[in-house]
């Protein structure tokens, strides 16, 4: 059982993840959405799987089909809608889930 325990609050936490570069997106508020394409955003989205992923040990697999299944289309639906190219850039760059987070702090004032 605690392989399953342990999917609802990576599932949960990937989602906050995820929320948190819309938001960033929201916030930036980028009139550049053009410059980027579905597959950015598909790209994104597997990449911030596998930056999930990086801390599983076990049952990756059934982890993975789990985050693919709680982004879903309206990942890629808002990404396209509202990400810039430079949180797209940053969050395609970042190599963990710390520089994951600097892509999404709000923008100062």
């Amino acid at each position: 059982m605690p392989a399953v325990h342990s999917v609802a609050p990576s599932r949960a936490s990937f989602v906050r993840v995820i929320s948190a570069v819309l938001v960033a997106a929201f916030a930036a508020c980028s009139s550049d959405s053009d410059d980027v394409s579905r597959r950015d955003c598909e790209r994104l989205r597997d990449h911030l799987i596998e930056l999930r992923l990086e801390a599983v040990t076990a049952d990756r697999e059934q982890h993975r089909a789990a985050l693919e299944a709680a982004v879903g289309p309206t990942f890629i639906d808002g990404c396209l809608e509202q990400i810039s190219p430079e949180h797209l850039r940053c969050s395609l760059a970042a190599a963990d889930s710390s520089a994951l987070a600097e892509c999404v702090e709000p923008p100062s004032r």
